[in-house]
């Protein structure tokens, strides 16, 4: 029961100093709890942060948090129906194997998706070890070259390899490797009989045909560096893997196939860079091995289709030529996703892109315009990712919004928050210190005031549901992260704290007043009483009344 407006103001003034002291102490103590991460209240923020994004995004009742699908991205899928179709289809098993697929798959994709007019190709995946067919990489590298429109690849970082030699400013990818050295074959004269030549002219070293192998490592390294311009920040290097006995591996950038490189628009590092719970919740931009800096894959697709020459990386943004990004204070980002990748983008399974790509064919073959049974707005002007959604490709990923995503997901958020200007950042931590105390301060003034068992066991509780609901909400509505278990904490500790001050301090005394003058007095006298802590006059008061 809330009491009269006399009897709240006679509490709040007597207990001021208490109410100030309690509020500021359980703030500086959730502080303090947040600092050192005490029980793990860093990975309660990220549930925190997890819920209120799936609470509030993309509700009918919370008009905020509605996003309609994305216009520009579409994702051609690796799926399972796709896995059991090539297998399924003699004709596509022998051109194409079994998965992993020969590479010409992805050459006749290039080339399908040029021809029904998209905006870019993102293959969301590394292609640095040789195919079987090597056949199939050769043209996969020349579709790449002659599609006529972008197409970016992606770059991993595996340990125990050999780090990249250092560059001073990366050049044209087009340019970066030599081309291979052949040497005209010498002419025979034709009257003199061929002999078999000794062993003493075997020469004891074959000679090397087409670069070196360190031409080829530096060619790399201007390929995949990015001329990046840090103010103010530092990028992070790359992680050590570390084994079983406990042992550090540095991990260093593995290159793409060495024909593929120059027949690429872009390369970036596909890295998950998740939290300590798995998921992928953020993205730093910017890493680098000792030697160069590298960006994400997402950032160098940016970057190119913006025709930034380089990053300018600094505290609170990020800028790709003139389009500026806010970030992070640290130079990272969490990234909006908007919902799953199933909500947010179109995909094509890849088995409907080969189907109307041999329907074409076929065209082509017997003489007849070429129609396509696909509509020309699914790729038309769109940057088209490629990306395994099946779980045979191994490409599955934690988010905010699934425990098992496929890993493309991030990337495309990625892409589609730097094209936009828009990244979820955190609010400053005075905002989140300032909240709070306030929560803390509210907790104090509720429990002092109503002075109810309801109140000391159920706000505790309230409070963490109730604030959850306002900062989840700021969160989807905004785009800013303010801390929800520091303030929830501080509510918590400031209301155990003043329901210890009430029953072991204050409340006894009370009590014993108020049942020695109940049976005489109305029960508001008797608070208003209590509350001065004054004794009735008992020579009694003189006033002018109306009766």
């Amino acid at each position: 029961m809330i009491p009269n407006r006399q009897v709240v103001r006679l509490r709040l003034r007597r207990n001021l100093a208490v109410l100030f002291g309690i509020s500021i102490a359980a703030t500086a103590l959730a502080a303090a709890w947040w600092h050192f991460d005490v029980l793990g209240i860093h990975g309660q923020e990220l549930g925190a942060y997890d819920t209120g994004l799936a609470t509030f995004t993309d509700r009918e009742w919370f008009p905020f948090g509605q996003k309609p699908q994305s216009k520009d991205i579409v994702i051609v899928a690796i799926d399972d129906e796709t896995l059991d179709v090539v297998s399924g289809n003699p004709g596509l098993r022998l051109q194409y194997g079994a998965w992993p697929y020969s590479r010409n798959v992805w050459a006749h994709v290039f080339s399908y998706l040029a021809a029904r007019g998209a905006r870019a190709v993102v293959f969301d995946a590394v292609v640095d070890e040789p195919h079987p067919d090597q056949a199939g990489d050769g043209f996969m590298a020349t579709a790449a070259r002659e599609a006529g429109i972008p197409v970016y690849l992606g770059f991993n970082i595996v340990p125990d390899r050999p780090a990249l030699p250092k560059v001073a400013h990366p050049v044209n990818l087009f340019t970066a490797l030599p081309a291979p050295k052949v040497e005209p074959a010498p002419a025979k004269a034709p009257d003199v009989p061929e002999e078999f030549p000794s062993e003493e002219s075997f020469p004891d070293t074959p000679e090397k045909k087409g670069p070196s192998e360190e031409e080829l490592a530096r060619a790399a390294a201007e390929a995949l560096a990015f001329p990046v311009e840090a103010r103010g920040l530092a990028p992070a290097a790359f992680e050590p893997r570390v084994d079983r006995e406990g042992k550090a591996h540095p991990r260093q950038p593995k290159p793409p196939l060495a024909e593929l490189i120059p027949a690429l628009a872009g390369i970036g590092l596909v890295d998950a860079e998740t939290d300590d719970d798995g998921k992928m919740r953020r993205t730093t931009f910017v890493q680098t091995d000792g030697n160069n800096t590298y960006v994400g894959l997402s950032v160098a697709v940016a970057a190119d289709l913006l025709k930034a020459d380089k990053v300018v990386w600094e505290p609170g943004r990020l800028t790709l030529g003139t389009h500026a990004v806010k970030i992070n204070k640290d130079g990272s980002a969490e990234l909006d996703y908007g919902g799953t990748v199933f909500d947010r983008y179109r995909t094509v399974p890849l088995h409907d892109v080969l189907d109307d790509y041999w329907w074409g064919e076929n065209l082509k073959e017997a003489g007849k315009p070429v129609t396509w049974r696909l509509p020309n707005e699914r790729f038309g002007g769109k940057i088209v990712f490629i990306a395994g959604f099946a779980l045979g490709t191994g490409d599955q990923k934690a988010t905010p919004f699934d425990r098992l995503s496929p890993g493309v997901a991030k990337q495309a958020a990625e892409l589609e928050n730097l094209l936009e200007g828009r990244f979820i950042t955190q609010a400053p931590f005075w905002v989140s210190l300032l909240l709070a105390f306030f929560i803390a301060f509210f907790s104090v003034m509720l429990i002092l005031v109503v002075q109810s068992p309801i109140a000391d066991l159920g706000w505790p509780l309230a409070c963490f549901f109730l604030f959850f609901a306002v900062t989840g909400s700021i969160l989807v509505a905004t785009k800013i992260h303010i801390l929800s278990a520091m303030p929830s904490m501080a509510g918590t500790f400031a209301s155990v704290a003043t329901t210890a001050f009430n029953n072991f301090l204050a409340r006894k005394d009370r009590q014993r007043m108020k049942e020695l003058f109940k049976p005489y007095m109305e029960a508001d006298l008797v608070d208003i009483m209590v509350e001065q802590q004054r004794l009735p006059e008992l020579t009694g008061e003189n006033m002018n009344v109306t009766a």
